[in-house]
């Protein structure tokens, strides 16, 4: 509660009023605004208490003279601090920490600036959690610094103003980023902002070259599929021709068995070696000669898939087949229709 000891009008109309708590200024048709101004041991005027009632005077040339408990103060209202206008402090960025621990930030910047500041911070993102130090000066009124501060880009708005000289961060994401903190005195106007630029790099799998590898390492998988699928189905191709080659070679192989019967071969070798028994090499030689022949004619034919007409007759009908029968036989004469509509040498047999 204050008790009002005296009271006193300046040039300005405005009113002076001498309390246990100080001496107020205020204007007596906003006195219930709450814009009365009390100045205090920071103010141009040194007055705590004042004990002697209505002990105040104006002075011709508008100064005022008050009596406190401490002696007689002049005040000069023309030189005071609230005439000049508001008082507007001076912002300073002065730190900015990592984990709330000062911080070595060489390799991780450009250069220094004249404050000490780093210039071109580029911080990890592991180091997401930033301190900002920061502080106003102001002489007259120092208990009365407000700040507020943001992040541009990333808060929406200027935070409410606070009298704390540090503000902190955490969970940046990568990214750029500026720092600004205005402060002011009191009710007064806010100052222009200090600012403080920085960048968080983004981890690796957020870079554009962890982006290209993992797609040259899709890339490179779906080949390997599909070259893997392609070799599969390669292979399994060839084994089954390996498989029709040997289908085809044991068809060849019957094909073989059933051009040259077993009984034809066993009589043939019989009749040789009759001829040999009875020492007449040469009948036997003329023999194996033309069943060697007839062996190689078989074999060429069994190469083929079709065989002429002419071709078949011919080797049926040659000596090669005939001269190696018993002359038991050798009387038979072979007989063979053939429609007279047929041409020879252009159907063929399989």
């Amino acid at each position: 509660m204050n008790y009002i000891d005296l009271l006193l009008t300046d040039e300005s109309g405005r009113d002076r009023a001498g309390t246990n708590n100080g001496l107020f200024q205020f204007q007596p048709d906003s006195l219930l605004s709450d814009h009365a101004i009390r100045y205090t041991s920071h103010s141009t005027m040194d007055c705590e208490a004042w004990s002697s009632t209505n002990a105040a005077y104006r002075t011709s040339n508008g100064g005022l003279l008050f009596g406190s408990s401490g002696g007689m103060v002049y005040h000069d209202p023309r030189n005071s601090s609230t005439e000049r206008g508001p008082i507007v402090p001076r912002i300073h960025i002065t730190d900015v920490r990592s984990f709330l621990q000062q911080t070595d930030w060489s390799g991780q910047m450009d250069s220094l600036d004249a404050r000490g500041l780093p210039v071109g911070l580029h911080v990890s993102h592991r180091r997401h959690y930033l301190t900002f130090d920061y502080g106003a000066i102001s002489l007259a009124r120092p208990e009365q610094v407000m700040y507020r501060y943001r992040l541009v880009d990333y808060d929406p708005d200027w935070l409410p103003s606070t009298s704390a000289r540090s503000a902190s961060y955490n969970n940046l994401p990568h990214g750029d980023y500026t720092f600004q903190v205005s402060a002011r005195v009191g009710v007064g106007p806010w100052n222009d902002p200090a600012e403080f630029t920085f960048r968080i790099d983004p981890p690796f799998w957020s870079r554009w070259w962890f982006f290209a590898l993992c797609a040259v390492g899709v890339g490179g998988s779906l080949y390997g599929v599909h070259r893997y699928r392609s070799t599969r189905r390669e292979r399994r191709e060839h084994t089954r021709q390996l498989m029709l080659r040997s289908r085809m070679l044991q068809l060849e192989q019957q094909a073989l068995n059933a051009n040259m019967n077993r009984h034809f071969v066993f009589n043939a070798l019989n009749s040789i070696q009759y001829h040999i028994n009875k020492q007449d090499s040469t009948t036997a030689s003329r023999y194996l000669t033309s069943f060697a022949k007839l062996i190689r004619k078989n074999l060429d034919a069994s190469q083929t898939d079709t065989t002429t007409l002419t071709e078949s007759w011919s080797g049926w009908n040659s000596t090669s087949y005939w001269s190696t029968c018993d002359s038991r036989i050798s009387s038979v004469t072979p007989l063979l229709w053939i429609p007279p509509s047929m041409p020879i040498r252009s159907d063929c047999l399989p």
